[in-house]
């Protein structure tokens, strides 16, 4: 989905968000797989990948933050 054409220079990421999803699916799979190696690689590796405005973990950690906000 988000290697769509249509998502190229969107303001609202698209393109750059595909290594990040095809991340996130590669670790579902080895969990599933029980690939310890493949899954301790990508838990550290996910948050650290960039998006067109910072990293993935500093995302959650807004999110998460904005989650707990009354």
């Amino acid at each position: 989905m988000f290697e769509n054409n249509g998502w190229r220079h969107s303001a609202r990421g698209g393109n750059q968000w595909a290594s990040i999803a095809t991340a996130v699916a590669d670790l579902c799979h080895a969990l599933e797989a029980g690939y310890a190696d493949s899954t301790n690689r990508l838990l550290s590796e996910i948050p650290e990948m960039r998006h067109n405005t910072g990293i993935v973990r500093h995302k959650l950690s807004d999110l998460d933050r904005s989650l707990r906000s009354p």
